[in-house]
């Protein structure tokens, strides 16, 4: 889609041909069959009509379903409604409500269920998650700060 990418990741052939997912590549998002959906950014790009989609991959999401079987199927979502990763609109609740229909329980993750990171939890995390984590907290340090931490002088001074 045409939204802004916090953070560019390309697909890594290796990696993926290392797990079995080598196609991966070359193959539009169609749906499938899930335990747990996980969202952590906003689902833009795709269609909102969920009673007639269109063909994938725009009406991917409606062809999201249950892995037969499956119990405790979770869509959890980071950010609370009406924030960046899920705005009160007809795509984002609509793919709520179907998922919920579905047989999923929806969970939204927000501030409150974050937890401060310590250098000791490096170490058990795969080195790509520790970069991320890393580049976050230096773009945080040195100029995106959010408005209520700081008055406008240490806002953006560098």
């Amino acid at each position: 889609t045409s939204r802004h990418m916090r953070y560019r990741m390309m697909a890594d052939a290796a990696e993926l041909l290392s797990a079995g997912l080598a196609t991966l590549i070359n193959k539009p998002f169609e749906g499938g069959f899930y335990d747990v959906v996980l969202q952590i950014s906003p689902i833009s790009g795709f269609s909102a009509d969920f009673k007639n989609p269109p063909a994938a991959p725009m009406g991917a999401l409606a062809a999201v379903e249950p892995r037969p079987g499956c119990q405790g199927l979770l869509y959890v979502i980071v950010g609370g409604e009406g924030a960046t990763n899920f705005p009160r609109d007809e795509l984002h609740t609509g793919f709520k409500q179907l998922l919920i229909e579905k047989g999923f329980r929806s969970v939204h993750v927000e501030k409150a269920n974050y937890l401060n990171w310590d250098k000791e939890m490096f170490e058990t995390f795969p080195s790509k998650l520790t970069e991320l984590v890393l580049d976050d907290e230096w773009n945080k340090a040195v100029g995106r700060i959010p408005p209520m931490v700081a008055n406008l002088f240490v806002r953006f001074r560098v």
